[in-house]
C-alpha cells in the first residue's frame, strides 16, 4: 500500500520510551477493527501507569506489560 504513517521510539537516557517521529498520513483507509490502536482509545489512569512503571522498574520487558495491561483493562 506504500503507507506512510509510521511510528519511531527510541529508550531515552533514563530507560524510558520516547516518541521519536510520527507521520499521521496513510495512503489508505483505517479500517475499524482495529480501533484499539486509535490514540483517542489508548488512556491510561495513574494505577495503571504505577503499574507500568513498577514492572518497567524491575525489568519485565515491553512486550509482556502490555499483554498483561491488555488482558487485565481489555
Amino acid at each position: 500500500m506504500d503507507c506512510e504513517a509510521c511510528l519511531r521510539n527510541k529508550i531515552n537516557y533514563d530507560g524510558k520510551w520516547i516518541v521519536h517521529s510520527f507521520i499521521k498520513h496513510h495512503s489508505h483507509e483505517v479500517f475499524l477493527a482495529y480501533e484499539h490502536y486509535f490514540p483517542c482509545r489508548r488512556r491510561i489512569d495513574k494505577a495503571q501507569k504505577n503499574c507500568i512503571e513498577t514492572l518497567q522498574h524491575v525489568g519485565v520487558k515491553t512486550t509482556k506489560i502490555y499483554v498483561t495491561t491488555a488482558k487485565q483493562h481489555g
